[in-house]
């Protein structure tokens, strides 16, 4: 009758309960829960649809006041269950544990003989049911069945995530103490005591770098890290100490020391000495400074760890100090100062002068500036002269440099700018720019030079007349005949001049029957002389471009009869001029307008033609088109029309059969001493007789010889290199065009290749 009443005691929380179990729909749907736990950390794995998911935390308040295994195996599955609720709702739970007071303890559902249990066990801890019924309202709300295994660890462990910290999980759970971060600094190959001062019944956990790796738990040493370190305890107190054998680079950051529930942490730092003194500006032990300007003497160090100071000092005193890595002295030098000494030296933190550089100080002052043979000169063109640049500085490495009117640099190494054969556009301010280690300094000197003249030239379209301006000293001027040329100089005619005053006058003649005036556009230049010369001789040039507007017309390079081959696509080059800019153009073929063809333009191409009886370049345009031969009727006549905005032009073209030639194909290539015989199977001709070309070089020259025959299948090249490599290849030509070059074969002289 007690045990009755003991065990309905146990239930009484369900007297104030005024909710309802709710039907649940039962989905058979199964989940595999596994839990563990250890004295500082519970982990648990879930296995659901084939996926298994890991996970676990710090165990928090009240939850770990307990030592004994069994309690904390009671909350591990608490926790477990508390996390995946959303994922357990109306599913059948197998929750294995290898605890048996736990499995015994949820089999005989909590309650009164939960205490039997333990007593039987003799168990160390209570159990309390509070867990149980924690449990009990949880899968009653999610509608979860649980059933509890004792199952051996190995098929469903939770040991691992139970067992496993990461860095974040220090903020997973409520802390109780953290101990200031104590910074430590050890030297490489040192060895190092890290002793916790957390005083704790719990196992002691160690973690270091890298990312807070764990090193050790209690005494058990993990094995990763075996042979770097050891754990032992303070005689005195049982501190957990971590000593690292050897100290590296390796094993300095950031370590910790936790129980569980409280931690310390541990930075240890490689102390090194300061390195890598440099100072700013030096160059060969000395630096250079500029009388009355102030500068700044900066020294730089790689800090050491910890840090200590720099100093600059000069004559046995300190000038100024600094921490840790950097330290500058700002001083405005005299001529005193010219020479001095000046020195950085590094101190570590224990004070200790690790480093030291010195510095030689050169003070150099402004330099002025003065001309020889003034500052002034006067010349004619076509002399010579010179100007001398004076500097009184003190810095026997100066350089001078002489810039013309700001866009002509010239450097003298003597100070001396020197003049032959003074030109017109010599004329002007000369600045002389003095550069020394002090700085760069100028000053301007004037060139006056009396020049042969210089010509404008004006055009006055409605009375087709030009008109020649020169402007010079003195001021009489004698001419040669107007030059008419193409824009690219080419020579076309002479033409008389007729005297206006000073000015040479140019009255262009009417273009010829059948002409049209575009033929009268390119250069004219007027030649003019007033008895002072120039670089160009007595007499001075100057080129008017007469840039007439008209309707396109076809240059006389056109060819009228073009060639194609069958089956193979011909090109039909129609080569023109267009002022303005042409804007469109059509092919008629057979009176009938065709556009069975592919375009290719280009513009501003350097074309021959024929005016005025010579054969000169000028600048125009080509269209070529792509015609496909597919048929005997498209070798035709194709009549090509050109527009632009004043008009337009056309010009028929013959397109006839013909090709270049194919290809030759090797058949032999022989060697003797001095000499290489080539033979070969010609291709097809094109419709024209051919001949051939075989190039030739060594194989370490960069440019090819060649040799031509008429012969159809072999040649002899003479006059080789005995027991040299030669490269060969060749081609073919015909009137209309050459054929692909073969490939390249290498031979020796005196050995021979069958193909």
């Amino acid at each position: 009758m007690n045990e009755l009443r003991a065990e309905i005691s146990m239930w009484r929380f369900l007297d104030n309960w005024t909710g309802c179990a709710p039907w649940r729909d039962e989905k058979h749907l199964q989940v595999v829960l596994a839990s563990d736990a250890t004295p500082y950390k519970w982990g648990s794995f879930l296995v659901h649809q084939g996926k298994t998911k890991e996970f676990g935390d710090f165990w928090i308040q009240g939850q770990n006041s307990e030592e004994a295994i069994h309690v904390k195996e009671a909350f591990a599955l608490l926790n477990t269950l508390k996390s995946v609720q959303s994922q357990l709702m109306d599913h059948r739970v197998d929750a294995f544990c290898d605890n048996m007071a736990v499995v015994k303890a949820w089999e005989n559902q909590g309650g009164y003989r939960l205490r039997q249990i333990q007593n039987k066990k003799q168990l160390s801890a209570p159990m309390d049911s509070c867990w149980f019924r924690n449990i009990l309202n949880l899968i009653v709300f999610s509608s979860v069945s649980v059933k509890k295994h004792d199952k051996p660890v190995e098929d469903y462990s939770a040991e691992k995530p139970c067992s496993m910290l990461l860095p974040i999980d220090n903020k997973l759970r409520d802390v109780h103490l953290v101990l200031t971060q104590e910074i430590i600094y050890r030297t490489v190959g040192s060895t190092v005591e890290l002793v916790c001062p957390i005083v704790s019944s719990r196992d002691i956990t160690w973690l270091g770098p890298p990312n807070y790796q764990e090193y050790a738990v209690g005494t058990e040493i993990f094995p990763e890290v075996s042979n770097q370190v050891a754990v032992s305890e303070t005689a005195a107190d049982k501190k957990s100490i971590l000593l690292i054998h050897h100290f590296s680079k390796d094993n300095s950051g950031d370590y910790k020391c936790t129980d569980g529930i409280d931690k310390k942490e541990f930075n240890l730092i490689n102390k090194r000495n300061p390195s890598n003194l440099v100072i700013s500006n030096k160059i060969d032990d000395k630096t250079t400074t500029v009388e009355g300007k102030e500068y700044n003497l900066e020294c730089r160090v790689t800090s050491g760890q910890p840090g200590g100071n720099i100093t600059w000092s000069t004559d046995g005193v300190v000038v100024a100090r600094n921490e840790p890595s950097f330290v500058s002295h700002r001083l405005t030098p005299k001529r005193s100062d010219n020479g001095k000494i000046f020195k950085c030296e590094a101190f570590n933190s224990d004070g200790e002068k690790i480093l030291e550089s010195s510095v030689r100080i050169e003070v150099f002052y402004i330099p002025k500036i003065t001309f020889s043979p003034s500052q002034t000169i006067t010349v004619k063109e076509g002399e010579e002269t010179q100007l001398i640049c004076i500097n009184d500085g003190n810095d026997p490495d100066t350089t001078t440099v002489w810039k013309i009117q700001r866009t002509k640099t010239i450097t003298s190494k003597n100070d001396q700018l020197k003049f032959k054969n003074v030109n017109r556009t010599d004329a002007g301010l000369y600045v002389c720019m003095v550069q020394t280690k002090a700085g760069v300094y100028k000053e301007n000197a004037n060139v006056v030079v009396q020049y042969a003249p210089t010509i404008d030239i004006q055009y006055v379209p409605t009375e087709r007349k030009m008109e020649c301006i020169p402007s010079g000293v003195p001021d009489r001027y004698v001419y040669k005949d107007w030059e008419h040329t193409t824009e690219y100089n080419d020579h076309i005619r002479f033409l008389p001049i007729t005297k206006e005053g000073n000015n040479a006058i140019l009255t262009i003649p009417k273009h010829e029957t059948g002409k049209d005036h575009q033929r009268d556009r390119g250069l004219y230049i007027c030649q003019a002389s007033n008895n002072i010369s120039s670089t160009d001789g007595i007499f001075v040039m100057k080129k008017y471009n007469l840039n007439f507007k008209g309707k396109p017309y076809f240059v006389s390079s056109t060819e009228n009869i073009q060639f194609g081959a069958y089956l193979q696509t011909a090109k039909i080059k129609i080569k023109f001029v267009s002022v303005p800019e042409y804007k469109s153009y059509d092919v008629y073929k057979n009176e009938s307008r065709s556009t069975d063809f592919t375009e290719s333009v280009y513009r501003d191409i350097k074309l021959t033609d024929n005016i005025y009886g010579k054969n000169v370049s000028v600048k125009g345009s080509i269209i070529s088109l792509q015609i496909q031969i597919n048929t005997l009727d498209d070798f035709s006549s194709y009549n090509i029309v050109v527009k632009n905005a004043i008009g337009s032009s056309h010009h028929t073209i013959k397109l006839v059969s013909a090709s270049a030639p194919f290809m030759p194909r090797f058949l032999q290539i022989a060697a003797k001493q001095t000499q290489i015989f080539v033979f070969w199977i010609p291709g097809f001709n094109g419709g024209f007789p051919q001949w051939f070309i075989v190039e030739y070089k060594e194989i370490v020259d960069f440019y090819w010889k060649n040799q031509t025959t008429r012969s159809s299948n072999s040649t002899v090249i003479c006059g080789l290199n005995p027991a040299t490599k030669y490269i060969i290849r060749m081609f073919a030509r015909n009137m209309i065009d050459d054929s692909n070059r073969t490939e390249d074969f290498i031979i020796q002289t005196g050995n021979v290749v069958m193909l």
